[in-house]
């Protein structure tokens, strides 16, 4: 599912305009990134996002075979909850 198909989703079953719907979703995605720069989001019943630093590491161009320096990078892990699994809130 992409964001075009959840705004349509969205938009039928809560009877608004899918401009509506794709602008709280917007809100949503920059709200949530906003608060990841600082601490991890957890949403109850569906999961938690957490920012992870990843160390640097030596790495393998697979063309030559050459080791090559991978810098330290920050990603974002998510963990869904127990219930997201098992569908247990549907």
């Amino acid at each position: 599912m992409n964001k075009k198909e959840l705004v349509k989703i969205v938009a039928e079953k809560t009877r608004k305009s899918q401009k509506e719907v794709a602008h709280i979703i917007d809100i949503f995605f920059q709200e949530l990134s906003q608060n990841l720069r600082e601490n991890d989001v957890q949403i109850k019943d569906f999961g938690t996002f957490k920012k992870v630093v990843q160390p640097a590491r030596i790495g393998r161009n697979p063309a030559t075979n050459e080791p090559i320096e991978i810098p330290e990078k920050t990603v974002v892990k998510f963990k869904p909850s127990k219930n997201v699994l098992n569908m247990k809130w549907l």
